[in-house]
């Protein structure tokens, strides 16, 4: 069944194209599955400019229930940061001591995949002190990974006063 595509109609589509911010092609992307046989962007375009003048009951009503239900993904939020103090940089570099392990071993100990955008280099910036603005998830997430390591076997051979382990010279 056809329908005539009223002032009311073109209306509606023009309204709801603004109020959502894209056309056609951007609506139907990722959705032809789920779209009516035979409709194409052309046609919608054409519906809203008035040289359609008739359309399909099933492809007007799709069109307009996909403008209804469309949301505007999530914009994220920059992650937040904070500015390392002297004694944090200080705790980490006692991490790196007590375990032995530097940037690149305590992320061999991660679970995979490691968090968006930390690396090694990273690490290795914030151990030397040459950079102390850092994405606070990275920093809770790689002080959580040194505090399940235990204490590297050549710390506690040289300083250890439990009697275990060999003395150097």
């Amino acid at each position: 069944m056809r329908v005539e595509i009223t002032k009311e109609i073109r209306k509606q589509l023009e309204s709801e194209a603004e109020r959502t911010g894209i056309g056609a092609s951007k609506l139907m992307r990722g959705r032809r599955k789920d779209m009516p046989q035979g409709l194409t962007s052309s046609m919608m375009t054409g519906w809203k400019i008035g040289s359609i003048a008739s359309a399909k009951k099933e492809h007007i009503d799709w069109v307009l229930k996909a403008y209804a239900a469309w949301s505007p993904p999530e914009k994220h939020m920059p992650p937040e940061r904070i500015q390392l103090s002297d004694a944090q940089v200080l705790h980490l570099q006692a991490e790196v001591e007590r375990t032995g392990l530097g940037a690149v071993a305590i992320l061999k100990h991660a679970p995979k995949p490691l968090p968006a955008g930390l690396n090694h280099q990273k690490v290795q910036r914030w151990i030397a002190r040459r950079t102390t603005n850092v994405v606070r998830s990275h920093w809770d997430y790689v002080l959580d990974l040194y505090g399940q390591i235990r204490p590297a076997k050549a710390a506690t051979c040289r300083g250890s006063t439990t009697g275990q382990g060999r003395e150097s010279s």
